[in-house]
């Protein structure tokens, strides 16, 4: 399990406290724009961060985090995999490897 922002529990919080993203801002030394960013999801707040907001909104830092689970991420295929494209027109035709190479 990993530990999230819940961002819209921290939007709910702070309109129920009846504050502005400017006066939240203030409490904890950021923007209004970065509140906005971490209220939309869109920027994850460091730790820290989730500290001040907790204290501001007056609390427990529990609250504004959940648990997800882990999602194994897709693995990207590499540079180098088996599969080539086939041969397209116009394509050089590939150095003979010298190791095959017949004696005459």
């Amino acid at each position: 399990m990993t530990l999230q922002f819940d961002h819209e529990t921290a939007q709910r919080l702070r309109l129920a406290s009846a504050l502005t993203p400017t006066q939240l801002a203030r409490r904890v030394d950021k923007s209004s724009n970065t509140i906005w960013l971490w209220e939309t999801g869109q920027r994850k707040p460091p730790l820290e961060a989730i500290g001040k907001l907790a204290r501001a909104l007056d609390v427990p830092y529990a609250r504004l985090i959940h648990e997800t689970p882990d999602v194994p991420r897709p693995r990207r295929a590499s540079r180098h995999c088996a599969t080539r494209r086939p041969p397209r027109p116009g394509d050089r035709a590939p150095a003979p490897d010298p190791t095959h190479l017949e004696e005459t």
